[in-house]
């Protein structure tokens, strides 16, 4: 008599993860997320995340200086790596003082026609130049690279254009207010305008992604544009201006700066401009503020 067999099959106990082995394993890939940070930090992408050089373009040129209400002089003059930077020199009539501007991370110097006009419409020529790589100008624009052309650009103005170190006022726009400082620290001159200043790169880092704020300073490497230290090598005037609504650079930074500024000194916070409106949104107040300063006229703190 045949019996019947009957099979059964089980199928296999699916393996269960212990509350330790997940905490473990997340544990692990935070790990390994804040040890590639510091890697990415060091490695040349960092230069490439944090400048954003525009090239030279005759169209967009030509219409800029079609916009300009003073037709500028071309310039060109080498820096320490033998690199030629190109720069705009607005000559305004009977101008005392001469503004160099040193322009954010962002563009060139056809982008900030308006800027221009407004300097000289207060009263000032303004010389405006590209760093390495942005613009007109040649080679590989570097954090260290940029340090090296604002001094260079202060240093044509005074040795080969010859104003007197006192007519040349500093004007840093955001990334800008590093290298304007730097410059400013690095000889006499006439004043330090900075508009939506960074306190330092690491500060506005830990400021703009959440994930950085663990990393203490020495993580980022240098130059770190360290405006708060800067400022207190700076020994001539210096007016801060900070749009109050600014989500990419905090107008707490400005504050931190103007705290350590130990000459004549004064900061206005704007409050409806944000990181790149301040000449439109608060125009009045801008332009009061920037004519008072050019003039020696500014109601400067000690």
């Amino acid at each position: 008599m045949n019996q019947e067999v009957s099979v059964t099959t089980e199928k296999p106990k699916k393996r269960k993860y212990s509350a330790v082995s997940l905490m473990l394993f997340v544990g692990y890939v935070l790990l390994l997320f804040y040890l590639v940070i510091p890697v990415f930090l060091w490695s040349p992408l960092y230069t490439s995340f944090v400048l954003f050089p525009s090239g030279h373009s005759e169209a967009s040129y030509s219409e800029a200086i079609k916009s300009s209400k003073i037709k500028p002089e071309e310039h060109s003059f080498p820096n320490s790596n033998n690199n030629k930077l190109h720069g705009w020199l607005f000559k305004k009539p009977g101008a005392e003082k001469i503004i160099l501007v040193h322009h954010g991370n962002a563009g060139n110097i056809s982008t900030r026609l308006m800027l221009s006009n407004e300097l000289t419409d207060c009263g000032a020529s303004v010389f405006m130049y590209d760093y390495r790589g942005y613009g007109a100008s040649t080679g590989w624009p570097t954090l260290d690279g940029l340090l090296e052309d604002g001094v260079a650009a202060s240093d044509y103005l005074i040795d080969k254009l010859g104003y007197r170190p006192n007519q040349v006022i500093h004007y840093g726009e955001s990334i800008g207010s590093g290298i304007a400082c730097h410059a400013a620290a690095a000889g006499p001159n006439g004043g330090l305008v900075l508009q939506s200043a960074v306190g330092s790169l690491p500060r506005v880092g830990r400021n703009a992604l959440a994930f950085l704020r663990p990393y203490p300073d020495f993580v980022f490497p240098n130059p770190q544009l360290q405006n708060v230290e800067t400022i207190r090598r700076v020994n001539s005037p210096v007016l801060l201006i900070h749009g109050i609504p600014d989500t990419i650079v905090s107008y707490h930074d400005s504050e931190a700066i103007f705290a350590n500024a130990i000459g004549k000194k004064k900061l206005v916070l704007l409050k409806t401009s944000g990181h790149n409106s301040v000449i439109g949104e608060d125009f009045e107040v801008f332009d009061k503020e920037i004519r008072d300063f050019i003039s020696g006229r500014s109601q400067l703190s000690q």
